[in-house]
């Protein structure tokens, strides 16, 4: 007699998958969705009409999965700190799981995002004694970008790019094709300020990586800040300044993207440690090597001897380039922000 074994009845749901993520403008509550697979655990369709869910949450003191919320109808759900929780930025792990009359899903997708109090400025980061000292450094979806960051000695890529404590943020990729590294840095706030600054000091060298910079809040739109290629500096470390635009001042929150463009395996960009700091309109600034003195429709440098002088809009565009030997010199310029580099020194002044 010949048999056969049929599944019938409802089938236990397959795992959640999430679809969207937003978080609040105060960085205190995400707001997500997900949606259940057709097709359940033993193969057999599954109805979503017929499926419930409940939102659980990792609590890493006790390495557990706690319920956050009661039985949901709907997938969708805002998770928001709790006034006991703590409010420090800190990693909130949270995941979904799917019920039917059969059963409920033992597995989970998990959305895991950086909610409570953004850093204040200033914020500088080394990467002193072998590690980073903010929370919510961040290394996007490996997914999406083929190339890949790391925490790690900078001389084991290149050769005298040597760095205190032996550590820098590497950009690298297993390719011969081009790839893309995407870094998020730690949250931070720039309430209260007049203007800020993201600063990366970075080494240069021939054949290195490039890369554009973006900073985005709570909408999530990405706004290019500039770029760095390999000729804009002398070889060695450097530092490279990008001013704020006016429309991300005055944020609870703003998170700085560096987009790492590898062209391929022997290519890398190397970040020795970034700074989020807090400017003012400075009308001038006096360096070892001189002063630097924003006026009308002009940039005035006085008292240098024998110094390369570049100056950027704040977009990145170089707008000059030389060596200065005189005791003073007059660059026309468009009114605007600009970033004068003088040997090594860096500052910003306001051209009127």
């Amino acid at each position: 007699i010949a048999t056969i074994s049929i599944y019938t009845g409802v089938d236990i749901p397959g795992t959640a998958t999430f679809t969207s993520s937003v978080v609040s403008e105060d960085n205190k509550s995400v707001t997500f969705t997900w949606e259940t697979p057709s097709v359940g655990l033993n193969g057999k369709y599954v109805d979503p009409a017929f499926v419930t869910y409940q939102v659980v949450r990792y609590w890493e003191d006790f390495d557990y999965w706690f319920a956050e919320s009661g039985v949901l109808d709907e997938a969708q759900y805002t998770f928001t700190l709790k006034d006991d929780d703590d409010q420090d930025l800190a990693l909130q792990r949270l995941g979904i799981v799917s019920i039917s009359a059969a059963g409920s899903t033992n597995s989970s997708e998990v959305l895991a995002v950086y909610l409570g109090n953004p850093y204040k400025m200033p914020i500088e980061e080394a990467f002193e004694d072998g590690e980073s000292h903010y929370v919510g450094m961040t290394i996007e979806d490996e997914e999406i970008y083929t190339g890949s960051w790391s925490l790690d000695n900078p001389v084991y890529y290149v050769e005298n790019a040597i760095h205190r404590d032996d550590l820098a943020l590497v950009a690298m990729t297993e390719e011969n094709t081009t790839s893309v590294a995407s870094v998020v840095m730690p949250k931070f706030s720039t309430k209260g300020a007049e203007m800020a600054d993201a600063i990366f000091n970075v080494y240069f060298y021939e054949n290195m990586g490039e890369a554009e910079v973006f900073v985005r809040d709570y909408t999530g739109v990405e706004t290019s800040i500039g770029k760095i290629t390999g000729n804009e500096f002398e070889k060695g470390w450097n530092e490279v300044v990008f001013a704020l635009p006016a429309e991300m001042i005055g944020k609870t929150w703003l998170e700085v993207i560096v987009k790492a463009t590898l062209e391929n395996k022997n290519e890398y960009f190397i970040i020795g440690g970034y700074k989020f700091k807090e400017t003012s309109s400075v009308q001038s600034f006096e360096t070892v090597n001189g002063m630097v003195i924003g006026g009308v429709n002009e940039i005035i440098l006085k008292g240098m001897q024998s110094e390369l002088v570049s100056i950027y809009t704040i977009d990145g565009k170089l707008v000059f380039m030389n060596n200065i030997e005189n005791e003073s010199k007059r660059i026309q310029v468009q009114p605007g922000i600009y970033i004068v580099k003088v040997g090594r020194d860096t500052t910003k002044v306001i051209v009127k």
